[in-house]
């Protein structure tokens, strides 16, 4: 089409061909799409989109939680299914965009779509088209911007580069990393308007646009600083939050490589890397350098060089920013190859290339897991998916954009959660299923709820999992009291924290068989004939004072040292003071549980053997959970400590044995209500008479 206007015949025939690029891609991906829960990063942000959790902090992604809540909403398939149809259609959104810009510049319908189906294809836009994530959002907004620069730099017309601030502004209230999109954007707005007669009014409107695109971020990251974050905190979460040690973390020369090889990886026969390559040098043949071309630059420069040194497992989820720049190149450098070698045969080679592409491509995808089980296949270091191997295919989740067939993580959960004894104790680390067992199908779903899945701090995140001292602690009670407890691994990321614990207690770990393929590992324990025996150990050890009951009557405060066992990360006091003087020393025993699963054991000793009347002051707040009580084994009752403002409670637990040798009071976080945020518990004291 004509570069230089668009007629409205032409317009008209353009939005029919965007629209139909749109509806096939998105049929492609809805076709591929995983039809159930993935990886843990897809059970949290469908946990955020379940509860349109909106927030600035930079794991949160608001746009696509916002979007993904209604989409949630649907009256069919599964939460994820739901979920994951948020990709679909921002992924298609993408191609089209892409197709679009293509067509602007004057690419023929034919090399248009086909440089619009290599980017289809290529592994991580099509990867992220087909689970639920925050990137295939981001993807669109960036092509958008891309196209915007397009019109822009065709037409000169300034109000496209307005619309692209509003956008990039916008993108970041998705993902703070489109941050380097906005600075993109502002290079070539300032290389645009810099010489313009008007230009402090041009350059003006420019941050006006953008801040309007910001200002849903902007209110967020305000309500964030108006807690007890305070700005600073505000900032430091919406920017970095805890991953700013993860940052350059690789060295030089592996970064080099693993950039390279995704580069490759995304397309296999060279199409996106070539062809960018060649639609630069046309871009410049035919522009010059000009303002659009120094922001898209800017973007695809600042994109690979930070996060080129990010170790981790999905820097190809953080490189799509960068890979659907190159694809905007691609297409632009396919057109003018066609060109070049003329026609009929530049439009013959190059229809050969992509489509021996497309083949490859998904081939390669589809079959590398497979070739990767032979030790002697370049694959089996990269492919061979030996760190979950005994969990679930996780090799065949990351290599492989098409996972129509992929319910790896929920044959997994079922076979876990049929075979996983009574109120077991499951660790786990967040690169393997921990959130989808814990925060989708036991929180959505109800599952197993008298599971508590543990999540082991591998990171070194403060707050982040079970820290080395907790986990010990925790593992040496188990050990001591024979309680069910398992884990995923004995290997990586755990070797670190057993070590340790080896160094208090003789542990071990046997095999837990799932299937005849599938297996976890189960905590050996002493499994003292006396529970009395292991208790007095415990005592030995300083692990246990236990809370003792004396005269006719009275309150005992809870603390720490009265805990016989817990399962929480962060078990603490808590001031109360500044809620009333009614908690008896003026705090409570805070447990903040983020699941069902949590669970606080007191042992009751009494000076004889004797029948009281038991009540337990509790706390109750917005974020609290519901708790069942029990006494040996006995359930006492299931009570809810939700309330919309902080207070002390009295609950009545009535008469209950006694004994000089202990009897064990336990309270386990059992769920929550509707209107409950969250899922914590606060214990203050003991009553007695």
């Amino acid at each position: 089409m004509d570069e230089t206007r668009c007629t409205g015949p032409q317009c008209r025939a353009l939005a029919v061909e965007v629209v139909t690029v749109l509806v096939v891609t998105m049929g492609f991906y809805f076709v591929t799409m995983c039809p159930t829960i993935g990886f843990g990063d897809t059970a949290l942000i469908v946990n955020a989109m379940m509860r349109a959790h909106l927030d600035s902090h930079v794991n949160n992604h608001p746009l696509s939680v916002g979007l993904g809540y209604l989409l949630t909403q649907l009256p069919f398939g599964s939460i994820a299914f739901r979920a994951n149809l948020l990709s679909v259609i921002f992924g298609a959104l993408t191609v089209s965009l892409l197709f679009a810009s293509f067509r602007v510049h004057g690419v023929s319908r034919l090399i248009a779509v086909l440089a619009a189906a290599a980017a289809a294809v290529s592994h991580s836009l099509w990867w992220h088209s087909t689970i639920v994530e925050n990137y295939a959002v981001s993807a669109a907004l960036i092509a958008g911007c891309y196209l915007l620069l397009t019109l822009f730099q065709i037409s000169t017309d300034r109000r496209f580069l307005y619309a692209t601030c509003v956008v990039a502004g916008l993108s970041i209230f998705n993902h703070v990393q489109n941050g380097f999109l906005c600075i993109g954007v502002a290079v070539a707005g300032f290389a645009a308007l810099y010489r313009a007669v008007d230009r402090i009014k041009a350059l003006l409107t420019c941050l006006l646009c953008a801040c309007l695109g910001l200002l849903p971020w902007f209110f967020l990251v305000a309500r964030e600083a108006s807690s007890s974050l305070g700005l600073r905190g505000a900032l430091e979460d919406a920017f970095v939050g805890k991953f700013k040690e993860t940052f350059f973390s690789e060295s030089v020369g592996k970064a080099v490589y693993e950039v390279s090889y995704l580069m490759w990886w995304q397309s296999p026969l060279g199409v996106m890397v070539l062809g960018a390559l060649l639609g630069i040098f046309w871009y410049i043949s035919r522009f010059g350098v000009s303002a659009p071309l120094l922001g898209m630059v800017t973007h695809l420069a600042l994109t690979f060089a930070v996060f080129a040194g990010y170790a981790t497992w999905d820097r190809f989820a953080f490189l799509l920013a960068g890979f659907v720049g190159l694809h905007y190149f691609a297409g632009l450098g396919l057109g003018s190859l066609s060109g070049l070698l003329g026609k009929p045969r530049g439009l013959a080679l190059v229809t050969v290339w992509v489509c021996i592409t497309l083949l490859v491509g998904p081939t390669v995808y589809g079959n590398v897991v497979a070739w990767a089980h032979n030790p002697l296949s370049v694959w089996h270091r990269t492919h061979s998916g030996g760190y979950s191997s005994n969990l679930y295919n996780q090799a065949e989740y990351v290599a492989n954009p098409n996972k129509r067939s992929y319910r790896e993580v929920e044959i997994f959960a079922d076979l876990l959660f049929a075979k996983l004894p009574p109120n077991s104790f499951f660790l786990d680390d967040d690169s393997r299923s921990y959130y989808p067992l814990a925060d989708y199908f036991q929180r959505y779903y109800g599952k197993r709820r008298d599971v508590s899945f543990l999540l082991v701090n591998s990171w070194g995140f403060s707050g982040w999992g079970l820290s080395t001292d907790s986990l010990s602690t925790l593992v040496e009670r188990a050990y001591y009291l024979d309680k069910p407890f398992f884990v995923t691994s004995t290997g990586s990321p755990y070797q670190t924290f057993f070590n340790t614990i080896k160094k208090r207690i003789p542990i071990q770990f046997e095999r837990f068989p799932l299937s005849a393929d599938r297996w976890v590992y189960r905590l050996v324990t002493v499994n003292a004939d006396s529970r009395q025996l292991s208790l007095e150990k415990l005592r030995e050890k300083g692990l246990l004072k236990p809370t003792l009951i004396q005269g006719t009557r009275g309150e005992v405060n809870l603390t720490v040292a009265n805990v016989l066992f817990s399962v929480s990360a962060g078990l603490q006091f808590q001031t109360m003071s500044v809620f009333g003087a009614t908690w008896l020393m003026d705090d409570q025993l805070f447990v903040p549980t983020t699941n069902t699963g949590g669970e606080l054991e007191f042992v009751l000793q009494s000076d004889v053997a004797r029948r009281d009347k038991l009540a337990l002051y509790v706390t109750k707040a917005p974020d609290y959970g519901d708790v069942r009580i029990s006494f040996e084994g006995s359930n006492l009752g299931e009570f809810s400590l939700y309330a919309p403002r902080v207070e002390r409670v009295r609950i009545e637990l009535g008469e209950v044995p006694l004994s000089p040798s202990g009897g064990i009071l336990s309270l386990k976080v059992i769920g929550k209500s509707d209107s409950s945020s969250g899922y914590k518990m606060g214990v203050d004291s003991l009553a007695f008479e």
